[in-house]
């Protein structure tokens, strides 16, 4: 008989069950947080092409009077101002044809603006455009926006989603131990102790379940189960304790050979196996049993077919 200790812990219902629903959730968050990555990058890169177009409109119309005054000092006051915004990383100003830098400003590591002294990054959003005055070209603007905050957010979001994962998985795990110990696991040990006790007998055991689930279903069917077993044991109990019956002598077969060789050949003149009626019909005139010409018509029946 199969031990509860045999069943691996790996194979148990209730691990199958967490292990099912943990997968599930996990599979539900991953793909929401999927999708929420990719709409929060696309949006986020939108924001901040749009925030970089719309201030290189503003600068390079609030630039047109210095550079035409070739005021190097209010521009470079102008550009520190624009650093302001931490997510800028650098202006530069080139002057009528773009043959020269006219002032340029960026930020060392400390996130202190300085003037440019090297290339912006590679990632950077850059947005270029011309400062017109009076219809003449005098001049151009480049500004860079980082985007190593939206990297950061992102990274952020994406460690969000797996602490997030293994909380809900922590969560399930604590709580589905505890409802399915109580609501399943419990019961069904109940049930399975004691349809042990009564396979071996004791057919006196109580089944206490009382639930009105499907559990308690089950319960109710051992309980019938186990009314009917204690039925048939008493019938087999009275009947044992009955006296035998004599045994009603066995009549010998009182057919002759010349009798079946004769049921034979009709066999074989109608060329059909002779139906029990009218073999039993036979018997009964010679007041015995039928077993042989059943006997020799089945052979006769084999030997044709």
């Amino acid at each position: 008989m199969n031990n509860l200790k045999d069943i691996k812990w790996y194979a148990t219902v209730k691990v199958k069950m967490i292990s099912l629903l943990i997968l599930t959730m996990t599979i539900v968050t991953v793909i929401i947080g999927i999708l929420s990555y990719d709409y929060i990058k696309t949006a986020e890169e939108t924001r901040l092409n749009q925030f970089a177009n719309v201030t290189a409109d503003r600068l390079s119309k609030g630039l047109e009077t210095p550079i035409w005054n070739i005021d190097r000092e209010q521009v470079s006051d102008i550009l520190e101002t624009e650093l302001g915004e931490s997510s800028i990383v650098g202006i530069v100003v080139n002057d009528q044809g773009g043959q020269g830098i006219l002032s340029a400003k960026g930020r060392d590591r400390g996130n202190q603006v300085i003037d440019y002294s090297g290339p912006f990054g590679s990632n950077d959003i850059q947005v270029t455009r011309n400062i017109i005055r009076e219809g003449n070209n005098i001049g151009s603007l480049d500004i860079y926006v980082s985007q190593e905050q939206l990297k950061k957010d992102l990274s952020d979001f994406a460690t969000g989603i797996i602490v997030l994962i293994l909380v809900l998985a922590i969560a399930i795990f604590v709580l589905m131990n505890i409802l399915l110990s109580t609501i399943v696991i419990k019961p069904l040990l109940k049930l399975a102790s004691t349809a042990d006790a009564i396979s071996l007998g004791q057919l006196d055991e109580n089944f206490e379940i009382k639930s009105e689930d499907e559990i308690g279903f089950l319960a109710n069917s051992f309980k019938k189960m186990q009314v009917s077993l204690r039925i048939a044991m008493k019938r087999i109990s009275k009947k044992s304790e009955e006296p035998a019956p004599a045994v009603a002598p066995q009549q010998k077969s009182t057919f002759d050979a010349a009798v079946i060789q004769g049921f034979v050949q009709q066999i074989k003149s109608v060329g059909k196996f002779p139906s029990l009626p009218s073999i039993f019909k036979i018997a009964s005139k010679a007041n015995t049993v039928p077993d042989d010409l059943v006997d020799a018509a089945w052979k006769e029946w084999k030997k044709q077919n």
